[in-house]
């Protein structure tokens, strides 16, 4: 392993440290104002502005949503290293022959580095607004059966980060951009692989015969992807989305 590998790994350990700790410190914040609030007429920080809680619910939300950001990319890896084996002619493969699976391949390795990429983002995205909803939700039953202006306060803004948390998650179709996008992706892999294998349906064919089904097949895939989505964009009424290249 190179110096390089070495560092961006403890990088890596380092950060996951320091957001552990902040996570921990914000819980740690939180729970001692909202417990403390429960038995005394007065929040435990900042007496006035209920401001301990808030800074404890900020720390402890900012640094959960980066650790499922980061997490979310253990859970759909962005997979950098190309989509397989790569692929060999045989000798007895006419020039054009080759020439045209090598033409198709390329496209395919480049749809799915598409879709890859559409996956994998809107993955990450999906976990940076659903984790400070969950948490604002999980919080508002328990400022909200407290008395006092500064609970109104908190519980209005842990409000108003779950509807803006949501509406994005909507208006964005986060997950569902995220399912088909991984869903075409490894589509578009199993076919290249089993072409490259010469198994399932591209056994005991010709390679210009193959080269022609592995075409079929993939751009089958796609135009079911296209046809959800554009089901999707139908429900949202979105002027843009995740279209093929």
């Amino acid at each position: 392993m190179d110096k390089a590998s070495v560092k961006a790994i403890v990088r890596e350990i380092t950060r996951a440290r320091l957001l552990f700790v902040g996570l921990c410190v914000g819980g740690a914040l939180l729970l001692a104002d909202v417990v403390v609030t429960l038995f005394r007429s007065y929040p435990v920080f900042f007496r006035e502005g209920h401001f301990g809680g808030t800074i404890g619910f900020l720390l402890a939300a900012g640094s959960g949503a980066v650790l499922l950001w980061d997490r979310s990319r253990r859970r759909t890896p962005a997979k950098e290293n190309g989509p397989g084996y790569d692929w060999k002619p045989k000798r007895e493969d006419s020039v054009g022959d080759i020439e045209l699976a090598a033409h198709v391949l390329e496209y395919i390795d480049s749809q799915w580095s598409y879709y890859n990429d559409h996956g994998v983002k809107h993955s990450r995205l999906y976990w940076s607004c659903k984790v400070p909803s969950l948490v604002s939700a999980s919080l508002v039953p328990v400022f909200a059966l407290q008395m006092g202006d500064s609970f109104k306060t908190v519980t209005a803004m842990l409000g108003a980060i779950v509807a803006i948390s949501e509406g994005l998650i909507q208006i964005g179709r986060y997950h569902d951009n995220w399912v088909t996008g991984i869903a075409a992706r490894d589509g578009l892999e199993r076919e290249r692989e089993l072409f490259i294998a010469e198994v399932g349906p591209y056994a005991n064919i010709d390679l210009k015969k193959r080269t022609v089904k592995l075409f079929e097949r993939a751009s089958a895939l796609m135009m079911q992807e296209e046809a959800e989505w554009a089901r999707i964009r139908r429900d949202v009424g979105s002027p843009k989305g995740p279209s093929s290249q």
